[in-house]
């Protein structure tokens, strides 16, 4: 899934084997998305959903995300972690905010990871791959969380029958205890 903007479109990218990278994956997108924009005239009915700015523009992609996943690592292959089938969106940078006091562009954390790779960099990179891993983590803890309790809440009541059906069955452990120490002693 594709958003820009207000704009979601759902893309179907081949991968082949898969030993390619998530940024290889996001900027594919980007390019097929920014690719898709009509030429020539927009007729009088025609939305104008499409991007601005003419054929040869190339949107960044600011995020890389799933149902299951709050980031991907843009250096990870798409065989390490996606499975044939699976779904992932593509944030695109609809709008590229810039810092006032150096006029330099802001980046978004996955934008900054992917594109800054130079040595000069390195520190502030590191330190938001921590913070995107450890986000990764809080995101699957939650997600397990939401998963065990929603299937507590479904598979609850049948849960209960089982425990009263069984519960003759079972042993209770101070009786077994005690004709344990009756008979041992």
């Amino acid at each position: 899934t594709v958003k820009y903007g207000k704009i979601v479109q759902e893309m179907a990218i081949p991968v082949g084997d898969g030993t390619q990278t998530i940024k290889w994956l996001a900027l594919a997108t980007s390019q097929r998305f920014s690719s898709q924009s009509p030429h020539g005239f927009l007729r009088c009915r025609e939305e104008r959903t499409t991007i601005v700015g003419g054929k040869n523009v190339q949107i960044l992609p600011s995020n890389v995300y799933s149902k299951s996943r709050s980031f991907y690592h843009p250096e990870n292959t798409l065989v390490e972690c996606l499975e044939d089938g699976d779904r992932i969106n593509v944030d695109l940078v609809d709008r590229m905010l810039v810092d006032e006091s150096t006029g330099r562009p802001r980046y978004s954390a996955w934008s900054f990871i992917a594109f800054n790779l130079s040595d000069e960099k390195n520190e502030e990179r590191q330190r938001l791959i921590q913070q995107k891993m450890s986000e990764v983590d809080v995101y699957r803890r939650q997600n397990e969380e939401l998963h065990m309790k929603q299937r507590l809440e479904k598979e609850g009541p049948q849960i209960k029958r089982m425990q009263e059906i069984m519960r003759e069955q079972l042993f209770d452990n101070d009786k077994v205890d005690e004709s344990m120490a009756i008979e041992w002693d």
